[in-house]
């Protein structure tokens, strides 16, 4: 499902999530502060259009999500949802405050 926009307190949705703040961006995507529909707040990265036509990026972010999902302690945010072939790929993780 490609990025849409709706709600008046969001920048748009991806996945199920509102999207309610950008918190950063980089070489492959943008961060946003997301929401679940049941309140909890995420991390969604969301590839660059550019990326999510590109087959072989796709298969890197696959494996992302994959080694994201098996890491895991004190320092990393778990991943809780992702969809890497979305038109518009993309990966939430818990949202953890602070600097990055």
């Amino acid at each position: 499902m490609p990025l849409s926009t709706g709600e008046s307190e969001s920048i748009g949705s991806i996945g199920g999530y509102t999207l309610v703040d950008r918190l950063g961006s980089g070489g492959m995507g943008v961060v946003y502060l997301g929401r679940s529909a049941s309140g909890r707040q995420v991390a969604v990265k969301v590839v660059h259009a550019q990326y999510a036509q590109d087959e072989e990026f796709r298969v890197r972010f696959r494996q992302e999500i994959s080694a994201a999902r098996r890491v895991s302690g004190a320092f990393t945010a778990p991943v809780v949802d992702a969809d890497p072939d979305a038109e518009v790929p993309w990966m939430a993780t818990l949202y953890v405050p602070g600097r990055t």
